[in-house]
């Protein structure tokens, strides 16, 4: 993904100044009949019931909130500030602490531009945006109040990057037939804008099949190339992104966009033998949740020694194609739960025999021998690096009595078979000869260092200025002719 540039608009100050909180955006969010606070049906989705506690006088009524922080680039991230509580009462304030990612570092404030300005917090129908504090202008992070609603609810985050708020600018708003529980983020209807940089989403499990805006009177319209203002980007997980300035000279009046699609069957991903004496949980790719047809990568790494030997993914139909290749499983998503089964092992000591003609053996991962090992995952592969004493060098290297392995370079590199059960190398030596090269008027050119019997030798000849090549002949030390492959 390309990452969008950080120099931002100037903020309006006749819209934002002194204000948190940002009324009610009703037409930012199209919801469902039966819930009012769920995006979706899936884990995305708020839950729709709500705990309890009492006291001696009276029983408060408490809903849970959490925060989703819709960012892949590194702007910003977002969380429930330490301490808050997760379960609130109506009315009661949480706060949510927004710090500055990779990309930014610290937010800024200058006259210019305003990173404050680009961050919206939805929560229900209300859209609220961090002001700075006084006498400040640069901040790694910001915290947010926000009320509670009478419902369990999510807090979605979002950074508008390089949308431009404007007094002259224009109404935004998601066309009330979109599809249900689809949200437009990174926008309020209590600003105008001369172009927007903004978010759909609507949960796990949907699949927008129609993305249209209509600006002033004019006609709906598909989002087109970023070439002429105009993007749509699949995030992923029901997340879209879009960006809007057609023709690059900005609205053309109220925008509304609508937004159609359907939702996929979201099922669960269950995980047996992730054994932490082998494997990296922390590191890897384990996707708990699955949307039908979509490719779900599942990405297992082995701690130092070990492997993975084998993963196998049940209720899995033979159609949805699964392939695995060196601890990397990738596959459709079926309409309904699957699990997943991860075999591990340590990985295959490498065994050798070599004769008195090799000083040192070293297996190393780089021909420096700056990575060595004694060990090896089947399906991988290492170098030999080999002293042989003088007059012998190494020929070749043979796996498990059957595989040859030639040098290249002075280095064997060894493959080893993704199915192989163990590694034991039988290192080859060969006797070295001499090579005596001589031209009469003309020059030699090519490696004429020591080669053992069967090895090819290159050497190039060429003659002095005023002389052709009359013959070419070798002999060897029994001053017998050697029969040789050459061209003139």
């Amino acid at each position: 993904m390309k990452k969008k540039p950080i120099a931002l608009a100037l903020l309006s100050t006749a819209l934002l100044l002194g204000s948190c909180k940002i009324g009610g955006d009703v037409s930012n969010s199209v919801s469902s009949s039966e819930s009012s606070s769920s995006v979706s049906s899936s884990s995305n989705s708020s839950s729709s019931s709500s705990s309890s506690s009492s006291s001696s006088s009276s029983q408060v009524i408490t809903h849970a909130i959490q925060v989703k922080c819709l960012d892949s680039e590194g702007l910003i991230k977002a969380t429930l500030k330490e301490g808050t509580k997760s379960e609130l009462a109506e009315g009661e304030k949480a706060t949510i602490t927004i710090t500055a990612g990779e990309y930014i570092e610290n937010f800024q404030k200058t006259e210019s531009f305003d990173h404050l300005e680009h961050i919206y917090i939805h929560v229900g129908n209300a859209v609220y945006k961090p002001t700075w504090p006084e006498g400040v202008n640069s901040i790694a992070s910001i915290d947010v109040k926000v009320d509670m609603p009478a419902s369990d609810c999510t807090a979605y985050v979002v950074y508008s990057a390089q949308q431009k708020i404007s007094a002259t600018g224009y109404n935004v708003s998601l066309d009330s037939e979109s599809t249900a529980g689809v949200m437009l983020l990174g926008i309020s209807s209590n600003e105008k804008y001369e172009n927007i940089d903004a978010f759909l989403y609507a949960g796990m499990g949907f699949k927008a099949t129609s993305v249209q805006y209509k600006s002033g009177n004019g006609e709906w319209k598909d989002f087109g190339y970023l070439t002429y203002g105009e993007e749509l980007k699949d995030l992923g997980n029901g997340l879209y992104a879009i960006s809007l300035n057609p023709d690059y000279k900005g609205l053309k009046g109220d925008t509304v966009i609508k937004a159609v699609g359907e939702y996929k069957t979201v099922s669960e991903i269950t995980y047996s033998g992730l054994n932490e004496d082998f494997i990296n949980v922390s590191a890897s790719t384990l996707p708990n949740k699955g949307v039908e047809g979509d490719l779900v990568t599942i990405k297992v790494l082995a701690k130092q020694g070990a492997y993975i030997k084998k993963i196998e993914v049940s209720g899995l139909p033979a159609e949805n194609d699964l392939k695995v290749v060196a601890g990397t499983a990738t596959f459709t998503m079926p309409e309904a739960a699957v699990s997943v089964s991860v075999t591990t092992a340590n990985e295959l000591t490498i065994n050798y025999t070599a004769n008195d003609k090799f000083t040192n053996v070293t297996f190393s991962r780089d021909y420096y021998g700056t990575e060595t090992m004694t060990t090896i995952a089947p399906g991988g592969s290492f170098m030999v690096l080999v002293n042989p004493v003088a007059g012998y060098k190494l020929s070749k290297v043979i796996l498990n009595g059957t595989t040859e392995f030639k040098p290249e370079y002075g280095y064997v590199t060894v493959n080893v078979p993704a199915d192989a059960e163990e590694v034991n190398l039988t290192l080859v030596a060969a006797a070295t000869y001499a090579i005596d090269f001589n031209v009469t008027n003309g020059q030699s050119y090519g490696d004429i260092a020591p080669a053992a019997e069967g090895e090819e030798v290159s050497i190039g000849v060429y003659a002095n200025t005023g002389y052709e090549f009359d013959y070419v002949t070798f002999k060897n030390s029994a001053d017998e002719t050697i029969e040789i492959a050459h061209t003139y």
